[in-house]
């Protein structure tokens, strides 16, 4: 059974999971879509975007039951088990992070929806009146989650082909140590 993890290293684990430039891209992303889109941008595709949301949510909810139940020692050494239950909590990690951002997003988006794609706007305390509009918060956000669920979602692929490819590296050691055992059967009553 893995250690238990401490709150320094659970932190580093979920900083890996946001992926340093990936977050920072799609944040130029949600402030360029803040500055040149209009406030409702997102008005006329808010069912698409929900439901592409949620198709996101439905395809990692099964890559996270197959990272659950990956786990098997085959004919591998303790390090090697112990690699690959830290990669397979790795990726859970990633896994999760990504189910509860399109979660948030379409959270996003219904709210947007409901409030019309408006909020208050703020007088600023200058000679000539302004006003910082907020409406397009909604923007910033809402392409910012989407801008970082479509970088990370290469990533959870791939990490979901790195778990196939465990798996299928503990059946074949598996087919080994069963094949050993069985030469060794027949060699013992021949």
């Amino acid at each position: 059974m893995p250690a238990k993890q401490s709150p320094e290293e659970r932190w580093k684990q979920v900083q890996a999971a946001l992926g340093g430039w990936k977050i920072a891209l799609a944040i130029l992303v949600g402030i360029v879509t803040t500055i040149f889109a209009p406030y409702d941008f997102f008005e006329d595709i808010s069912s698409d975007v929900i439901t592409l949301f949620g198709i996101v949510m439905a395809a990692l909810v099964p890559a996270m039951l197959l990272a659950a139940t990956s786990m098997r020692a085959g004919g591998f050494s303790v390090a090697s088990v112990r690699l690959l239950a830290k990669s397979l909590d790795d990726q859970m990690v990633l896994f999760g992070l990504l189910f509860l951002c399109a979660l948030g997003g379409a959270a996003l988006v219904i709210v947007g929806k409901s409030l019309d794609w408006s909020l208050p706007a703020i007088p600023l305390p200058t000679a000539e009146p302004a006003v910082i509009n907020l409406s397009g918060l909604w923007n910033l956000l809402i392409a910012t989650v989407l801008t970082f669920l479509a970088l990370r979602l290469v990533d959870a692929v791939a990490g979901i082909r790195d778990i196939l490819r465990l798996s299928s590296e503990i059946a074949v050691g598996e087919a080994f140590e069963r094949s050993r055992a069985q030469s060794k059967r027949e060699d013992q009553v021949g």
